[in-house]
């Protein structure tokens, strides 16, 4: 049962900080560095869990370009993932990958 708390509270945090991260790249993506800024903004949002991220950007007909959006439609998708380790194993083993992945446009 606290496995079941810690592995939900660690997946609700990682979404809460995909969720951050995507809306600073779209408030805030006409910087050169807008990768860090957002990969930044989603480890600080994820209370310690420190997540691999990565962030992609597309112009509204769905093209990949460089992270600098600045046209209504063009989008910022941000993925970030971790690796909960489990207090006690299971029959599955002791470690549950979570991920959570997190599109929004520039309005």
């Amino acid at each position: 049962m606290i496995d079941f708390g810690f592995g939900l509270y660690s997946y609700m945090t990682l979404i809460s900080g995909a969720r951050e991260g995507a809306r600073l790249g779209v408030t805030n993506c006409s910087a050169t560095n807008c990768s860090a800024a957002v990969t930044s903004k989603v480890q600080a949002s994820s209370s310690g869990l420190n997540p691999s991220v990565t962030v992609a950007c597309a112009t509204a007909a769905g093209v990949a370009e460089a992270c600098t959006a600045s046209t209504a439609g063009d989008s910022v998708t941000v993925t970030a993932s971790y690796t909960y380790n489990m207090i006690w194993p299971l029959a599955f083993g002791t470690q549950i990958p979570m991920a959570s992945s997190v599109k929004m446009m520039l309005e």
